[in-house]
């Protein structure tokens, strides 16, 4: 956040842009707090310029804005959010102002926090663990896609691989829709937890945090389109 002619900011935009290419999954933007009749000034309690903030939804209330207190360096800042993102303590990050809470969210985190309302838990436990399968494979997927070189078509064939070997080794009736979607889930998740074996802690945070409802628009679709895998799985390889 920068209060309009901010001549630090501006000498600072091309490390912005190089930290952005180094953390690609960690979503970045810069914020004008002079517009708007200063309105995020106010909300966020801003002071000084530039002022850098990581917001993470999932936090507890009161730690969901977390300020960093170091200088403006490339370095610094790339190990103050590497921290922050495997979830490590930082000597430069402090706890920042937080904007109150709508209502309407605090109900919907309270109920979700329960265990309660949402059609995610709700769910069967099979179609729930199948759910919790897609959405953190779909992370996965955009990252190797981000990454290139391969990686994402390096995946699908392991994913394919994992599958066919389960299906041989235990030797699995193809025509069972609820054992073929089984083992098409533990190939996935099997491959995944290989591949982030030895991934950073950032990395496998990003991956593997948990699920809210907002990552599945419709996590009882899961089942209908798994029930559907069931009737050509034999084809398993060119669906993977």
């Amino acid at each position: 956040m920068y209060d309009g002619a901010c001549a630090p900011t501006k000498a600072f935009q091309p490390w912005l842009f190089a930290l952005a290419n180094e953390l690609p999954h960690l979503p970045m933007g810069q914020i004008d707090v002079s517009q708007s009749n200063r309105q995020v000034a106010e909300a966020f309690k801003v002071s000084t310029s530039p002022q850098i903030k990581l917001l993470v939804r999932d936090n507890p209330v009161g730690e969901r804005v977390v300020d960093y207190r170091g200088p403006l360096d490339y370095d610094a800042l790339l190990g103050w959010c590497k921290a922050l993102l495997s979830n490590k303590q930082h000597e430069l990050s402090s706890f920042g102002h937080e904007p109150p809470e709508h209502p309407a969210a605090a109900k919907a985190r309270e109920a979700a926090a329960a265990g309660k309302g949402g059609k995610f838990a709700g769910l069967p436990p099979s179609v729930r663990r199948m759910a919790e399968t897609m959405v953190r494979e779909t992370r996965l997927q955009k990252l190797l896609k981000e990454r290139g070189g391969g990686r994402y078509e390096q995946y699908t064939e392991m994913v394919a691989q994992r599958y066919n070997s389960i299906i041989a080794a235990e030797h699995t009736d193809t025509d069972d829709k609820f054992e073929v979607q089984e083992a098409n889930r533990r190939a996935r998740d099997q491959v995944r937890e290989e591949l982030l074996a030895e991934a950073p802690d950032y990395i496998k945070a990003e991956i593997e945090g948990e699920i809210n409802m907002g990552d599945m628009k419709n996590p009882s679709d899961v089942a209908k389109a798994n029930a559907g895998q069931g009737k050509k799985k034999k084809k398993a390889k060119d669906e993977l």
